[in-house]
């Protein structure tokens, strides 16, 4: 989980450095109407990462339980 909220941190500081975070910062609160700082935005980045992180482990680790209920196409 640290490696996604390090990775959605490096993704959000590429997004500044092509003034994209701008642009999201505005969608943001045009969609939701909540203003939110550079602050949140870094926050927002690294929390999703640190969420897709969490959810590749979970299908990681429910990977082998799927394995079994798979019916064998054998004929």
């Amino acid at each position: 989980m640290i490696g996604g909220f390090i990775s959605g941190l490096i993704v959000a500081f590429l997004f500044t450095l092509l003034n994209l975070d701008h642009i999201v910062i505005d969608g943001l609160k045009e969609w939701f109407k909540y203003d939110m700082t550079t602050g949140g935005y870094y926050l927002v980045f690294a929390l999703l990462g640190a969420a897709l992180s969490f959810l590749k482990i979970i299908r990681m680790c429910l990977k082998p339980l799927f394995f079994l209920t798979k019916k064998s196409s054998a004929k």
